[in-house]
């Protein structure tokens, strides 16, 4: 009930809109969407923090802004990184807790390194420096 009605007012609105003159109509392009920040975002070893993913499927990315930096993979729960540095970036935030506190770090093991927002992990001990 409450759905029709929402959509018969949009309807109205967007008529009474077009009527007038005040209607405006804009879209940024798709390949705004993303981009590559790795060349924006300086992130030298300079920390000996580790850290434990606390969420399933954690996305890592480019640069620290989940709104434009591509996504390179992601990291699944308890995943091991080491961190090399922080730095403030977009703004995240789960149901518990918000931070623009973004950490670069290498999974475990591995060669896959980038930007995961700080709300996603639990910082276990070490040094903790910021990029810049």
């Amino acid at each position: 009930m409450k759905t029709r009605y929402a959509q018969r007012l949009t309807a109205l609105a967007l008529t009474l809109a077009a009527a007038t003159g005040t209607l405006a109509v804009s879209a940024s392009p798709a390949s705004a969407a993303t981009r590559d920040c790795t060349s924006e975002w300086a992130h030298p070893n300079k920390s000996d923090a580790t850290a434990t993913v606390i969420a399933s499927g954690v996305n890592y990315r480019t640069g620290p802004d989940h709104n434009t930096c591509t996504v390179k993979g992601s990291w699944a729960l308890s995943t091991s990184l080491y961190l090399w540095c922080w730095d403030y970036g977009s703004y995240v935030s789960t149901s518990q807790v918000g931070s623009n506190i973004w950490w670069y770090g290498r999974r475990s093991g591995t060669q896959e390194q980038g930007w995961i927002a700080s709300v996603y992990l639990k910082v276990n001990n070490g040094s903790q420096y910021r990029c810049r």
